[in-house]
C-alpha cells in the first residue's frame, strides 16, 4: 500500500481533515492489508487520487483503528465514504472499480 495517501486512525483526525477540506470532496477508503478486494482497489484508489487533485483522499486501516470501524458502521471492506462540507454524501461498499470511478 502506498504511503502517498494519508491514514486516519481516530475520529479526531478525520474531523480535522473534514474541517480543513472546506467544500472539497473527501474520500475515505476503509481497508485491511490482508483483504484481497482491498488490495485490488488500492491502486485504483491511488490512481484516482492523482487524477482528482481537487479532492482529499484518506485511508483507514481496520487493524489500526477498530473503534473507527465500529463508529462508521463498516460491515464489509473495502468501504468508501464520500464527504462534502463535513457531511457524508455517499458510500460505496465492495471492490466495484467502475462505480468508484463514476463517483468522480
Amino acid at each position: 500500500m502506498s504511503e502517498s495517501i494519508p491514514h486516519v486512525e481516530s475520529q479526531k483526525e478525520l474531523d480535522k481533515y473534514l474541517k480543513e477540506s472546506e467544500n472539497k470532496l473527501v474520500v475515505l477508503m476503509v481497508y485491511a492489508h490482508w483483504c484481497g478486494p482491498s488490495l485490488y482497489m488500492e491502486p485504483v484508489f491511488e490512481e484516482l487520487s492523482y487524477a482528482n487533485k481537487h479532492c482529499v483522499f484518506l485511508r483507514l486501516n481496520t487493524n489500526r483503528a477498530p473503534d473507527m470501524v465500529d463508529s462508521l458502521d463498516v460491515n464489509r471492506i473495502p468501504t468508501f465514504f464520500f464527504y462534502r462540507n463535513g457531511d457524508k454524501v455517499d458510500e460505496l461498499v465492495g471492490a466495484n472499480e467502475h462505480r468508484l470511478k463514476q463517483s468522480f
